[in-house]
């Protein structure tokens, strides 16, 4: 019997030649109308015989096929087989299968497929369907209803050519991902995308076929970004939803969205169509930021039409894509210079003739005009409270996130010590029941509230709460110190930071008012960032001082470390004492999450985890932070030190708008987020000289840092801008008069965490050789957390810091807080706090702040872990505690 030889082919598959791409085993040929293909099997013995099919829904069907083999050495055989295809009306995709037939001993797999895709203009063939995504949710694009068993996903980012992101044949776990993003081709074909962005735009195009017939869906789709914030700003209301304007009846109104996407058009426009308003000289201005716009419409209006001294108008969203946004925000605009003829009621017996219409005294008027402008701007302020600063369309009315914290007030002296007795209420701040002084001083630690309390006071006598002691107050002043650098009368303070721009109020006119009223309040806000504290010839000190305005009720502001010692004596003090565990939660519940008691105490529970964040939530500013952080975080935050959560809380200021940015522009968004050097040196000065300057003038600010640098810094909301007025000297000149934007630190304590930087990379490299030179205008009791921070930056500063604190008595106690800043207790850590608690007693005093005696306790537990020795020579136990 003679063997019959077979050889095995170098490929054991049929080869298809006419592949335009090869999508893992997937051949796609792409074609206008026709199109030859062929198929081949090289060195095989013996020839196997090949044949073109077409699959369709019911079954495979024989294609007319040229067939033929040939060989070159009698040994090997090549065949090969041959078709021409051509697209039906209906169809788009069609699967072409390559079979071998009769293969002795699986010489080769018996097929292979070849999917032909119609070329075609997929916008003529199909209309888009538009869909409009917010980014960052998921997006879903449907295909057909119907069964399919081909189905090819493309996309094309700016409408030209399409590239193919999915290919799929037969089985639902059968398919092939070409792109590189993070698409996901769903089991009934659908394409989903969990994360949707910007650069996702484009049209989406579904080629499919069912085996009967084929088609196309196609979708455009449009990614939306929410504006920051989210209603349309007007010039003149600190970014408010809702305010009252006083304007001239012929005067200028400008309305902006920040950072929208796609595009709007605005529209100035009066709410009530029967009032006769004018809106003329429409300049409307788009700026491109990104991916994302500004937009800003700039009108003039003519009002003079009417008696009328009140109107109601509305900026809003109109045209195309308006319907995507509920973009809209009502302003009333106040004419106080529109008077009115009002009739004066002549008693019986009057001198005067009955029913003789008078003109309401001048002076009368003005002081109605005076308080209306008051409350005007203060409430531009109480309402515009935000407990997560980086998240500008999150305001609130003070009243919906004011809570009491501790408040006390000193009784006397005793063995040298203050003396303190618990308050009742705020409201007894304002009350002469326990205070009976005209010159009060509230103190407090930063952050424990005290410029959120003078809000409050603000909102109760601007509401004329009958449940409150300012109901008979005629007039209340507030004024924030910190803008107050240079400017030595009140009255001139007055009129440039409450009066609008368009009063004519003036000083004169202030002065009599405030002399003729019964009951006048002043707050002063921010001693510690006053600039001219030390200075004596400016009214702020005479008024302390009672050399001026004697009969007025003043309250003062500042920290403990600032009180003036001048006027402490002579003045009631009050102080603020943090959030204990039933303030936190009654403001979770009030400002948070309501009332609902298993997310309140999901909340309180994280801080019972960590014993740090505990300490620091005793402090309102940080508790409220960490509150509405671990609420719209469902990941557990931990932090170890102040430090870690200031890191944390900085991070959030940029992440919540990087979030929002194309990629591509998420690495200079970032270059700016690390790269703070200039701001780092710019804060550390402000705080360190003599005389603390935290309000910049914006355009030597943007100067300093680069227009990009400060545009994200004030958009991200660490920059706060405020429009003052500015009175040059001499007061003749011809713009003597003008308003300028000042700029500050959301808060101090962001100021001082910017400082912290520029101290510990100044520390850390030895370029301050002599830290007491370097460091002798920054008292550690006022600046305590710019010494914190520059601990828990940097270790070698740390130690530095730690070093020097502990040179002087009265800075030893202090150095305790910043220890706790190093996160990993090494031991050069262990090492320090044996030195401090072993070479001399450790006292805890009733005295010492809450934070100071908790950390003093925590320096004391490292130790006992460690089994430090605190024993004394002779044998006496280094620590006490005095408190009664």
């Amino acid at each position: 019997m003679q063997p019959y030889i077979m050889l095995k082919p170098a490929i054991t598959i049929p080869v298809i030649e006419e592949c335009s791409n090869t999508y893992g085993t997937n051949c796609v040929k792409s074609t206008a109308d026709s199109v030859e293909v062929n198929c081949f099997v090289r060195d095989s013995r013996p020839a196997v015989k090949l044949s073109w099919t077409i699959r369709t829904h019911g079954g495979d069907h024989i294609l007319p096929s040229n067939y033929r083999n040939f060989t070159t050495d009698n040994v090997t055989y090549t065949s090969h087989v041959t078709t021409t295809f051509s697209f039906g009306e209906s169809s788009a995709l069609s699967l072409l299968v390559c079979r071998a037939n009769s293969v002795p001993l699986n010489l080769v797999e018996d097929k292979n497929v070849l999917l032909i895709e119609k070329e075609m203009d997929y916008t003529s063939l199909a209309t888009p369907i538009r869909i409009y995504l917010k980014i960052h949710k998921p997006m879903n694009l449907s295909c057909t209803d119907l069964g399919i068993n081909l189905v090819v996903w493309k996309w094309s980012p700016q409408q030209d050519a399409f590239e193919t992101l999915y290919v799929s044949i037969f089985q639902k776990s059968n398919h092939t991902k070409i792109s590189n993003k993070e698409y996901k081709l769903e089991d009934e074909g659908s394409l989903s995308l969990q994360n949707t962005l910007v650069e996702h735009e484009g049209l989406y195009a579904c080629v499919y076929d069912n085996g009967v017939s084929g088609g196309i869906v196609l979708h455009n789709v449009l990614v939306m970004v929410d504006p920051t914030p989210v209603f349309p700003v007007i010039d003149g209301c600190n970014h408010q939803q809702y305010c009252v304007l006083e304007k001239e009846p012929q005067d200028v109104l400008t309305c902006s969205v920040l950072g929208i996407r796609p595009k709007v058009a605005l529209e100035w426009r009066a709410v009530r169509e029967q009032t006769v308003i004018d809106f003329t000289q429409h300049q409307s201005t788009v700026t491109q930021m990104g991916d994302l716009y500004d937009i800003s419409l700039t009108v003039n209006f003519d009002f003079t039409q009417t008696t009328q001294n009140k109107v109601t108008v509305e900026c809003r969203a109109v045209g195309e894509n308006a319907e995507l946004f509920s973009l809209s925000t009502k302003i009333d605009l106040l004419f106080p210079n529109a008077r009115k003829i009002k009739m004066k009621r002549i008693k019986p017996g009057d001198t005067e003739s009955e029913g003789i219409p008078m003109m309401e005294n001048e002076s009368s008027e003005k002081v109605e005009r005076f308080i209306k402008h008051l409350k005007a701007k203060y409430d531009v302020f109480y309402e515009s409270v935000q407990p997560i600063p980086y998240i500008k369309d999150r305001m609130y009315c003070v009243d919906k996130v004011f809570v009491e914290g501790g408040i006390e007030y000193m009784t006397g002296i005793s063995k040298g010590q203050p003396e303190w007795e618990q308050l009742s209420s705020y409201q007894e701040l304002v009350k002469d029941n326990c205070l009976h002084r005209k010159r009060r001083i509230l103190e407090g630690e930063p952050g424990y509230g005290k410029s959120t309390l003078t809000l409050q006071l603000l909102y109760d006598w601007c509401k004329s709460l009958t449940t409150s002691p300012l109901k008979g107050v005629d007039v209340i002043i507030y004024l924030r110190l910190r803008q107050l650098g240079g400017v030595k009368s009140i009255l001139s303070a007055i009129r440039r930071f409450i009066l609008p721009r368009d009063s004519d109020i003036g000083d004169e006119d202030i002065k009599q008012i405030l002399n003729e009223m019964n009951s006048v309040l002043v707050l002063l806000d921010g001693f510690d960032e006053y600039p001219d504290q030390e200075c004596t010839e400016t009214d702020i000190y005479h008024i302390m001082k009672k050399n001026m305005f004697q009969g007025l009720n003043v309250i003062l502001t500042t920290r403990p470390s600032c009180v003036p010692q001048e006027i402490a004596p002579h003045s009631d003090r009050v102080r603020l004492t943090g959030f204990g565990e039933e303030a936190r939660r009654r403001y979770v519940e009030k400002a948070v999450v309501g009332t609902y008691g298993e997310a309140v105490d999901r909340i309180m529970r994280k801080l019972e985890e960590n014993p740090v964040l505990d300490a620091l939530c005793q402090v309102p500013l940080f508790f409220v932070m960490f509150a509405h952080m671990t609420y719209e975080d469902e990941h557990s935050l931990t932090f170890n030190s102040v430090t870690s959560f200031f890191r944390y809380m900085i991070y959030c200021f940029h992440s919540h708008m990087k979030n929002k940015m194309k990629d591509e522009n998420v690495a200079n968004f970032e270059l700016l987020e690390n790269e703070h050097k200039v701001l780092d040196k710019i804060a550390f000065e402000a705080l360190s000289g003599k005389n603390q300057k935290l309000v910049w003038n914006r355009e030597q600010l943007r100067n300093q840092l680069g227009n990009e640098f400060y545009d994200q810094y004030l958009r991200i909301g660490i920059f706060v801008a405020e429009e003052v007025l500015t009175i040059a000297d001499p007061p003749n000149a011809q713009d003597h008069i003008q308003y300028n934007t000042e700029v500050h630190f959301y808060h101090k304590t962001v100021c001082e965490w910017y400082a912290a930087h520029y101290v510990a990379e100044e520390l850390s490299d030895g370029k301050s050789d002599c830290i007491d030179e370097f460091l002798q205008n920054l008292n550690p009791f006022d600046l305590q957390y710019l010494y914190r921070f520059a601990c828990g930056l940097n270790k070698i500063a740390g130690e530095k810091i730690i070093q020097y604190l502990q040179q002087n008595k009265e800075s030893k106690k202090f150095a305790i807080l910043c220890m706790l800043e190093h996160e990993d207790k090494t031991d050069r850590f262990i090492k320090t706090v044996s030195d401090l608690v072993s070479s001399e007693k450790t006292y805890i005093r009733r005295e010492d702040s809450k934070l100071l005696q908790r950390s003093t306790l925590q320096i004391l537990d490292v130790a006992s872990k460690n089994q430090v020795s605190l024993v004394s020579p002779n044998n006496v136990f280094n620590s006490y505690i005095e408190y009664n």
